[in-house]
């Protein structure tokens, strides 16, 4: 045993001494953090590992992490734009080491999809930490600093005994959602911050709080500045105790992500509201009301509340609408573990809801969704949020209107009964799958990152868009192994970014027929739909992925109509470029109607098609032509 604990610390020894200091490289902005040709130090055939220390200087840098990384020290500096990312969006990487900022102050961390083990010691100024796409991080408290927290981002806080205070940070900004604010179990004080923002994304703007039982009666996240969070319901306050208390839809309690309940706001307090307070019934319910069915019931007429909770009850809906102007529908306390809420309408009054946050794979909300008051089917109305394999792919969308979201990494399971002819799904790294093998569905739109993927069925196929003719309803009737965007359709690849901007790619991947059996073959833009990507001024953009193949010289046929729609994400110069914002596994057939077949129907823009990217694949690429300019003589 001696012999194996000084073999042990002589090997930890040498580790020691071997340690190397790497130094992210100023010339590159974007990379593999395992691409040697990244980092100065070393060997210069390796990169940073354990044991070793690592720098990112002033200049901007975007760095990929493709596995776990462990290092002893991190230093990055707060100048300028810093960014780590996973290689898949929404499957987080651990960073592991001691993290300090240094420098002068003023940039921007984004930690995308990797979780940082350890709490940044120091924000040394920075103007805004960004956590995203299923992100983690922890940091000592700056008050000029804002957080942003974007489509499932936690900010974690571990302040425990004796520390004295909550974290104080500037502006708590959300991104869509559901993000969460995760306080450790020993912790007994909360974060503090500045003023609030709130910003519709890939999901909603909710933050999900973890309620720690050390904190008693002292809020869990505070503001000093309350205005910009917004109360919906009745006047009454906590204190009263009554089901007229007003409900802030951006706020739940319970559960590191899976959040519970409703909250409220008391000067500048998130607190939550007791389920004691609300109705146990919906009769005799108004607008005002918050109520909590606890016990199974079912409704007998049409009726408008507040805010709408459920736990551990049958719930039938009898056919009839509740329609919650809070947007607030969500599970309880108790929870909906092999129960369910059924057979009717949920109207929802606003666009931060959260749909089917339940922490039970057996409970369902097998209810059709609508909306009050909204008729843009590209703003986001409901996030579906639930643990994995307990999403709901019983609910409907017959008559709603705008997009939902589904949770992060959680494939959707599509059928026949799936026609929302107004409704965009929205994924967030999961897939979309066929629930039988003669699916056809029918949705306005698609957008996120993920992949369609009716791998395992057949004569399966996907509308997106109305069925504006009769020879478009003869289509659908006859349709199989397809993709069409038809008229009014959409696909917009990529989830929201902090900046408002969509980032990552939806990938239609080609499967292989079984014998005589069709299977997904073709994509087909027809005349009024809509490709809409986010071009960015670093070169890279939002894009759609049908290049896959799983049988050589045998891909997706796509037909390209309609429109291409370019949003630039910050100021893109001229002569920027090229993006490719479709790669496909063969060369396209027609043209984006806007564009032409010479690509110059874009103001500012050129699109070439079919360009030969070098590794077997066509794309369609936009370059933006460089600004004009002229002299005048006087």
């Amino acid at each position: 045993m001696k012999k194996t604990v000084a073999a042990m610390f002589l090997a930890a020894l040498a580790a020691s001494a071997m340690a190397t200091e790497y130094t992210w490289k100023s010339s590159v902005a974007a990379g593999e953090w395992s691409d040697p040709a990244n980092w100065t130090g070393g060997d210069g055939t390796s990169c940073p590992g354990d044991g070793d220390s690592v720098i990112f200087g002033d200049a901007d840098s975007d760095v990929t992490l493709a596995a776990n990384v462990t290092v002893a020290d991190l230093t990055v500096s707060s100048v300028g734009t810093h960014a780590f990312r996973s290689d898949k969006t929404m499957t987080t990487r651990k960073l592991t080491g001691s993290v300090t900022m240094s420098g002068t102050g003023g940039g921007t961390l984004v930690i995308d999809s990797v979780k940082f083990e350890n709490e940044i010691s120091d924000l040394a100024g920075l103007k805004q930490l960004v956590v995203e796409n299923m992100g983690w991080a922890s940091a000592k408290s700056s008050a000029i600093t804002d957080i942003v927290l974007v489509n499932g981002g936690t900010l974690y806080s571990d302040a425990i005994y004796g520390s004295g205070s909550a974290r104080t940070f500037g502006k708590l900004k959300l991104v869509g959602g559901p993000n969460c604010i995760s306080l450790s179990q020993y912790t007994q004080y909360g974060i503090r911050f500045a003023s609030f923002e709130a910003v519709p994304g890939s999901g909603v703007p909710v933050v999900s709080i973890r309620e720690s039982a050390n904190t008693g009666d002292r809020p869990l996240v505070a503001f000093d500045d309350a205005t910009g969070i917004e109360l919906v319901g009745g006047t009454a306050s906590l204190a009263d105790a009554t089901s007229k208390i007003p409900v802030c839809p951006n706020f739940m309690l319970n559960d590191t992500l899976y959040g519970k309940g409703a909250c409220t706001i008391v000067n500048g307090e998130v607190r939550k509201i007791p389920q004691s307070t609300m109705l146990t019934t919906l009769a005799d319910a108004t607008e005002t009301d918050n109520v909590c069915l606890s016990s199974d019931c079912t409704l007998d007429a049409d009726v408008t509340v507040n805010a709408l909770l459920f736990t551990g009850a049958n719930i039938d809906l009898g056919g009839h609408t509740v329609t919650v102007r809070s947007g607030v529908f969500r599970e309880g306390d108790g929870g909906m573990f092999g129960h369910l809420i059924q057979n009717g309408v949920v109207k929802l009054g606003r666009p931060d809801a959260l749909g089917d946050g339940t922490n039970n794979s057996d409970a369902r909300n097998k209810v059709d969704f609508a909306v009050d008051g909204n008729g843009d089917p590209e703003t986001v109305m409901l996030a579906h949020n639930a643990q994995q394999m307990g999403w709901n792919r019983y609910a409907t969308y017959a008559t709603f209107v705008g997009t939902f979201a589904a949770p992060p990494n959680q494939n959707y399971s599509v059928s026949s009964s799936m026609c929302g002819t107004n409704a965009v799904v929205e994924m967030r790294g999961g897939a979309i799958r066929a629930g039988d093998h003669y699916a056809k569905v029918l949705f306005r739109g698609l957008s996120g990152v993920g992949s369609i993927n009716f791998q395992d069925k057949w004569k399966c196929g996907l509308w997106l868009g109305d069925l504006a003719s009769a020879e478009d309803q003869a289509d659908f009737a006859l349709q199989e192994g397809r993709v069409v965007v038809g008229h009014g359709g959409i696909v917009k690849p990529g989830c929201v970014d902090y900046d408002g901007g969509r980032r990552g790619c939806f990938s239609i991947p080609y499967v292989t027929p079984q014998g005589e059996l069709p299977k997904l073959s073709a994509l087909e833009f027809r005349d009024g739909a809509k490709l809409k990507v986010t071009l960015r001024p670093d070169g890279t953009c939002s894009w759609l992925d049908a290049s896959q193949t799983q049988s050589a010289g045998t891909f997706l046929d796509v037909t390209l109509a309609g429109d291409l729609v370019l949003e630039e994400s910050g100021r893109v110069k001229g002569g920027s470029g090229p993006w490719t914002v479709l790669k496909t596994g063969k060369e396209t057939t027609g043209y984006f109607a806007n564009a032409g077949a010479n690509g110059r129907g874009i103001q500012g823009y050129k699109v070439s098609y079919n360009v030969d990217l070098g590794d077997g694949t066509y794309g369609v690429q936009v370059t933006k032509k460089q600004s004009g300019f002229s002299v005048k003589l006087r």
